[in-house]
């Protein structure tokens, strides 16, 4: 199950690779970015974090990866920006060293923090959950203090209350037609990524569920426009196109052209030029496949057995669909103006960050916001607009998130790790949850989030009302 909070910052990485695909000399646009040290090996070039672990290029101010500080307040200006870990693991010297950084967190975050003797001025402010995982508790300032070998790290940690104002007006409700429709597009899209596809030879026409291979062309006013035109294999059902557009294919036959007056939705980020507007798109079918039947048989093979029937599958992605609508719905009432700044400016710091870590990982070197407009053609506005849509997109869902959390006084209980740890290690076919985090790519704090969601997944179900 993928975690709805991490989705803005892999688009908006995506949209970082769309526009660099030309400039970047064809490489690898699905590669996934390296910790550095998969075969045991540091690369001179970059840092790791003290959080998360993953490496990042020198100089950059926070985490690519979890969008924590990476900002060493104790060295001088000038300094190679070694972090903490890197001073107790690779110092010359067993003079003491003193590490400072300083945190903004919500009331509920996690943050990982290096192995060794952790202490705070306020042990109510932050619980100790692993050998190196804090949680925040509750709002206030504290200062704590990791000891490991000869160094010192001090981390001056502000935690923030949500406002929960949020979950005032009723939430619960919604339509068994908006949730039908949810169910569908997951089970659609869940076939699409784990079923075999077969060549149809039984019929020729295009049903629910195909995947079908297309050539189309759009127009507005006769004229084609940018990104109107290609071909794309798409299965029908999973609304990876506009409304209109694959419910618009079913029944076409196979070497037949269809002509779709639709418009464009309203509002519509990803071309906002386009929002609202007709267009015509003509398209031509090429091909049909079929996915293999939705049985039992592969509803275990695909869950490794995790879900045996349909029938309990099926209610899996009814309660996963029920949580993630009501989780949306709430996330909608965020008024982003009263966010605060100090939080919102961190979350588009991590957000830049995050693209120079992953364009460093494609081998595009870049370490200033300016060479990452240039290279991608954009305009200093343009481009601080959509760091800033995506970090308060992102904070968003962390202030519902944490907020919900606080509101139902929900917390990773050791019982509800131990339940989610067995589930995750089944599911992903690993011993340990190090192998777990290795293996995927995945941040301990992260990892702690994902089993936090299963829980506000299952409170969200259990209070919804469905008319």
């Amino acid at each position: 199950m993928k975690l709805r909070r991490q989705i803005t910052a892999l688009l908006l990485v995506l949209t970082t690779l769309l526009c660099l695909a030309a400039c970047a000399g064809g490489g690898n646009q699905n590669k996934k970015p390296s910790s550095g040290t998969e075969n045991g090996t540091n690369d001179t070039s970059t840092i790791p974090c003290p959080h998360c672990k993953e490496n990042n290029p020198v100089g950059q101010k926070f985490c690519g990866n979890c969008g924590k500080a990476l900002k060493d307040e104790s060295s001088p200006e000038g300094s190679d920006g070694s972090t903490g870990s890197q001073a107790a693991e690779g110092s010359q010297t067993d003079e003491p060293v003193e590490k400072r950084y300083s945190l903004t967190a919500l009331t509920g975050d996690y943050f990982c923090l290096p192995e060794g003797e952790i202490r705070s001025e306020d042990p109510q402010t932050v619980s100790l959950i692993t050998g190196n995982l804090l949680h925040a508790l509750k709002s206030g300032s504290t200062m704590v203090t990791c000891q490991s070998g000869n160094t010192t790290y001090l981390y001056s940690v502000t935690v923030l209350d949500p406002d929960t104002s949020f979950m005032n007006a009723d939430y619960r409700t919604l339509s068994k037609e908006e949730v039908d429709k949810a169910v569908n597009e997951d089970r659609a899209s869940f076939i699409d990524q784990y079923a075999q596809y077969e060549e149809v030879t039984d019929r020729t026409n295009v049903q629910m569920g195909d995947k079908v291979s297309i050539d189309y062309v759009g127009t507005m006013d006769g004229v084609a426009f940018e990104g109107g035109t290609g071909s794309y294999d798409l299965v029908i059902g999973s609304h990876s196109f506009i409304d209109g557009f694959e419910e618009g294919l079913v029944d076409a036959t196979v070497g037949s052209t269809v002509k779709l007056n639709l418009y464009f939705p309203d509002p519509y980020p990803n071309s906002p030029d386009l929002a609202g507007k007709p267009v015509l798109f003509t398209v031509t079918v090429k091909s049909i496949k079929a996915p293999e039947a939705y049985t039992d048989q592969f509803v275990q093979r695909v869950t490794n057995k995790e879900y045996t029937t349909v029938e309990s599958f099926e209610e899996y992605l009814k309660k996963t669909a029920i949580g993630n609508l009501l989780f949306d719905k709430l996330k909608e009432r965020i008024d982003t103006k009263t966010l605060p700044e100090a939080l919102t400016e961190q979350y588009c710091q991590a957000y830049l960050d995050e693209m120079i870590s992953y364009l460093a990982s494609m081998g595009v070197t870049v370490t200033t916001k300016e060479e990452i407009i240039s290279l991608m053609g954009y305009t200093e506005e343009s481009f601080d607009q959509m760091l800033r849509e995506g970090a308060l997109n992102t904070l968003s869902q962390d202030y519902v998130f944490f907020g919900y959390c606080k509101a139902k006084e929900l917390i990773l209980s050791e019982t509800v790790f131990e339940e989610c740890k067995a589930l995750y290690l089944a599911r992903y076919e690993c011993d340990t949850i190090e192998e777990l985090v290795k293996n995927y790519n995945v941040p301990y704090d992260s990892l702690y989030e994902i089993f936090l969601y299963e829980e506000i997944l299952r409170s969200l179900y259990n209070e919804s009302v469905i008319v």
